[in-house]
């Protein structure tokens, strides 16, 4: 059987780690495809119970320019949430209604001893700790420096950046490596 191109489709693609361990709070990414007759007025993710506007959608493939097809989100999983199934959906609005299309299940379960971990405590004075996720990939030496300086003259003092490099050439990680130096509060990663 055919699928209606009147009606919309969704399907998740970009699918998060599995299974999801939760209790000190964590984040994951979801995104897909969402396949419309005509352009939503919104999308919304519900996983559970919780919905939420996605962070984008109706997002053009990779080098291409104007209206796609491509949706993503943060999924933020505060501490304290138990292990559980919930189901993952998406809710869009188009024609003046809401249609409502099931993605599957995200397992959230819980820490290594198998009870949900502990929130950690913050050092007195310094608060919580903030994680910076940064990508790189072939990053211009300037627009780096410009970038790294930036992020070391926070006044937030608990902080960590984590780099994640997409292979860049070896010149231009070598110049990363370069640029962050021996500075503890950056953490690089290259990936294949």
């Amino acid at each position: 059987m055919q699928p209606d191109p009147a009606q919309p489709r969704a399907e998740l693609t970009l699918r998060p780690p599995d299974p999801i361990r939760v209790g000190a709070g964590t984040a994951f990414h979801l995104g897909g495809t969402l396949d419309a007759p005509a352009p939503p007025g919104s999308v919304r993710l519900r996983l559970g119970s919780g919905v939420r506007e996605v962070d984008a959608h109706s997002m053009p493939p990779e080098r291409s320019y104007g209206a796609g097809t491509l949706w993503w989100s943060l999924v933020e999983v505060p501490a304290g949430t138990a292990p559980a199934a919930p189901d993952v959906a998406l809710e869009v609005a188009v024609d003046g209604g809401v249609e409502e299309l099931a993605l599957g299940r995200v397992e959230l379960v819980a820490g290594e001893d198998g009870q949900p971990e502990p929130a950690p405590e913050p050092e007195v004075g310094r608060g919580p700790l903030i994680a910076i996720c940064m990508a790189t990939f072939e990053p211009a030496p300037d627009r780096l420096s410009v970038q790294l300086d930036s992020i070391r003259a926070q006044s937030w003092e608990s902080w960590i950046c984590v780099i994640s490099d997409d292979c860049s050439s070896p010149q231009a990680f070598a110049e990363l490596e370069r640029q962050v130096g021996d500075d503890p509060w950056f953490v690089v990663s290259r990936s294949p």
